[in-house]
């Protein structure tokens, strides 16, 4: 996503208070959660225009037969000439039904909060587990 005059980027959520916000404005970028009313920052940098932006749901890390598996975890990333940086995650607890109630289950796409964003491609893919 190349900076524009707005504010906006990638965003995996269930409803509008239980999300998690990879956004972009001007140059920079940042992590932002949402829980409830709780909003906080989870993490910022600058980037350059060529920037991309990603949010991944990272499986459980618990061996496969353990007896509880624990949550997945959204992580937020941004990809630029210094490599992959991680500007976030939150428990994925916090964007399902388990915590938040509902029926819809979670849902990912773009967001413009503000002004107008410039999108240059968008990808949504399932990594297949090994």
């Amino acid at each position: 996503m190349a900076a524009a005059a707005g504010v906006g980027g990638l965003e995996v959520r269930l409803d509008p208070w239980h999300a998690l916000t990879l956004e972009r404005e001007g140059r920079t970028v940042r992590a932002v959660a949402h829980v409830g009313h709780l909003t906080s920052e989870l993490g910022a940098t600058e980037a350059d225009d060529e920037a991309a932006l990603e949010l991944r749901v990272v499986p459980s890390t618990a061996a496969p037969y353990a007896r509880e598996q624990g949550p997945d975890e959204v992580v937020a990333l941004l990809h630029d000439a210094q490599g992959a940086r991680e500007l976030g995650r939150i428990d994925g607890r916090y964007v399902s039904t388990e915590i938040a109630g509902g029926f819809t289950g979670r849902m990912v796409g773009l967001v413009c909060r503000e002004g107008a964003i410039d999108v240059r491609s968008y990808r949504c893919t399932e990594i297949p587990e090994s």
